[in-house]
């Protein structure tokens, strides 16, 4: 078998598309006659997700849950307590989110609830993705225990059948309505993609590059211009972005395998920082439109210029996050918790072997996908 490469570049770059519209998003900026884009972003970080647990149970199954928890917990918990704090002392710079201690909680615990606006998003609004996150993690790591041989399957199977229950009481609990969301799929839809990749044989993994290529780039133009266009819009959210997702990943992985990976560079360094850059970046721009704004008007995030300084604050603020206190943490605290448990062990021999520190990021995706539209 061909030497598959320790990381796969092309990921981070697949982050990167998916953050950086999310991002543009949020600016509240719009073109006439073109719908905003970047909700699609948020339902590709649920397949990167996906995809990316998959590897880890093939890979390097030791200390799932504490890996998981080492990469999430910690930049999150200390936005959500800063934000609880200046919700505490400058209420009025936010609009629902509120300190309210029972909230606080709830957004730390990674218990779904709904705000004032009647969206059902944490404190740190954004989050509300994370609490998605973290639910595919614990049931992966039970799968794991119950069942190690099988434990995407397993996985798969508690989501839906969780689903499937909590679909009977989306009137009565807004719980059961979170874990009924039909956004849960695009997750499968992760696991699915990496066997698909894993399943390849070797022969079609090298030669099929120029096919790869072109999966690639149609999958990355029509993306974003289903969303513009408001293409088919009676299908739902999951249906419209998840099956071009599902493409693009495969097709990406496949490419990357066959020895044609991004080399690194600003977008792979962009898809590094991106869970710091999906956390911070409705703050940046927040900050910027009310603060900076208010004296200098050409700034203001929904104008072109505005948009793109914003935009370009918020990347190169979580670069440096990243870089200087996010990655050191997260080396810190692998090596002190999870140092002696790595001891990867491929559960099957012809699955791709692929050692990515993409494993290391976490990403973004809706229910209520209202909840990208607002800043608090």
């Amino acid at each position: 078998m061909a030497q598959a490469p320790i990381r796969i570049n092309i990921l981070q770059g697949l982050r990167t598309y998916a953050a950086l519209p999310v991002v543009l998003f949020h600016t509240g900026f719009t073109l006439s006659g073109v719908n905003k884009i970047g909700v699609f972003g948020v339902h590709m970080f649920f397949l990167l997700s996906g995809y990316i647990m998959a590897h880890i149970c093939a890979t390097d199954r030791h200390a799932f849950v504490r890996r998981r928890l080492i990469r999430i917990i910690p930049s999150y918990w200390t936005l959500t307590l800063a934000l609880f704090c200046v919700a505490a002392w400058f209420p009025h710079l936010l609009n629902a989110t509120r300190a309210v201690p029972s909230e606080l909680i709830k957004s730390l615990l990674f218990i779904p609830f709904q705000k004032s606006n009647g969206l059902f998003q944490p404190i740190l609004f954004v989050g509300w993705t994370v609490n998605y996150e973290m639910y595919f993690y614990m049931l992966l790591g039970l799968a794991l225990l119950i069942a190690p041989r099988r434990p995407l399957l397993v996985g798969s199977l508690f989501i839906l059948a969780i689903a499937g229950v909590c679909s009977f009481f989306t009137s009565t609990s807004a719980i059961a309505t979170f874990y009924a969301n039909p956004v849960v799929l695009e997750f499968i839809f992760g696991l699915l993609a990496y066997n698909c990749v894993a399943s390849f044989p070797e022969r079609a993994r090298t030669q099929g590059k120029y096919l790869w290529i072109g999966i690639v780039a149609t999958s990355l133009v029509l993306l974003p211009l289903v969303e513009a266009f408001n293409l088919f819009p009676s299908l739902p959210l999951v249906l419209r972005y998840g099956p071009l997702s599902f493409l693009l990943i495969c097709g990406s992985c496949l490419l990357a395998i066959g020895g044609n990976d991004l080399r690194a560079g600003v977008i792979v360094l962009i898809g590094d920082a991106s869970y710091t850059l999906y956390l911070v970046h409705p703050y940046i721009e927040m900050a910027l439109d009310r603060i900076v704004a208010r004296r200098l008007p050409w700034l203001h995030i929904t104008t072109v210029f505005g948009c793109l300084f914003a935009v370009a604050v918020a990347v190169v603020a979580s670069i440096i996050i990243f870089l200087r206190v996010e990655k050191p943490m997260l080396r810190y605290l692998t090596k002190k918790l999870c140092g002696r448990d790595r001891v990867p062990r491929p559960v099957h021999h012809e699955a791709p072997q692929i050692t990515t520190q993409a494993v290391t990021t976490t990403a973004t995706a809706p229910p209520a996908l209202a909840g990208i539209q607002n800043l608090t």
